[in-house]
């Protein structure tokens, strides 16, 4: 390999042993993708079917053998739906401007939904390992 210092490396040389090893690691992502996306689809699938079942079961928790656990999440989001509503009510409880994450914290504490937002309810599994 040629050298212009002791320590320097040719700037072509770098360039082909970089450019070889990004090709090399572009294959393997690409192969990866192909390679997981069927497992993915299989995932999510079984996921879906499982908390159908937990929520028609009214199962919380499943706990395997190993101490994995499979735990159903409820997960209430408020969207914005009247801007000058909003701003209204985020005045009325000391916020300085819309900020979605403090409104939610709040919102889900709060009975009903005041105008100008809207309640999205939805759940999801979250998986413990042991």
């Amino acid at each position: 390999m040629p050298r212009t210092k002791k320590n320097d490396i040719v700037p072509q040389t770098a360039a082909q042993e970089l450019y070889s090893i990004e090709s090399s690691l572009e294959a393997l992502k690409t192969r990866y993708k192909q390679d997981s996306a069927p497992l993915e689809a299989r995932s999510e699938e079984l996921r879906s079917k499982l908390l159908a079942a937990m929520q028609k079961n009214r199962v919380k928790t499943i706990k395997l053998e190993n101490g994995d656990q499979y735990i159903r999440v409820p997960k209430t989001t408020f969207e914005v739906t009247d801007e000058r509503k909003a701003f209204q009510w985020a005045q009325q409880n000391q916020c300085l401007r819309i900020d979605k994450v403090s409104a939610n914290k709040i919102l889900t504490r709060t009975i009903g939904v005041p105008d100008g937002f809207e309640q999205h309810d939805e759940e999801h599994i979250r998986i413990e390992r042991a």
